[in-house]
């Protein structure tokens, strides 16, 4: 015999076996089983599934921390853009001559090498 055909017997046997246990049991009992089947059965079939239950939760976490994300990014971005509109400012409202100006490179770069070194 080959695995199918136990496979197939094994199911008739199963089956067989299954059949003649419900016949043995009172009209009342098979009654009551059989409206426990079908409640179980409505039960299941209204049941929620479990991810639509935290879909929405999730849904409004991650929202809210992408906004905030971009709050904060929008944020340290704005104060950066300040910060350079000051520095800006600063050497417009210097009462400094021409000459400041076409050497501030060589300014910094003196600064720099003097912290440095």
């Amino acid at each position: 015999m080959s695995e199918e055909d136990n496979k197939d017997e094994l199911i008739s046997k199963v089956s067989r076996k299954l059949k003649s246990s419900t016949d043995d049991i009172s009209p009342q009992l098979a009654a009551r089983l059989q409206a426990a089947r079908k409640m179980a059965i409505e039960k299941g079939l209204s049941k929620e599934p479990v991810f639509t239950k935290y879909w929405k939760p999730a849904t409004m976490a991650l929202s809210s921390a992408a906004a905030l994300v971009v709050v904060l990014l929008t944020t340290n971005i704005q104060t950066a853009q300040d910060l350079n509109i000051m520095e800006d400012l600063t050497l417009l409202s210097a009462h400094q001559e021409i000459e400041f100006y076409e050497n501030i490179e060589f300014y910094s770069w003196l600064e720099e090498a003097q912290e440095n070194g």
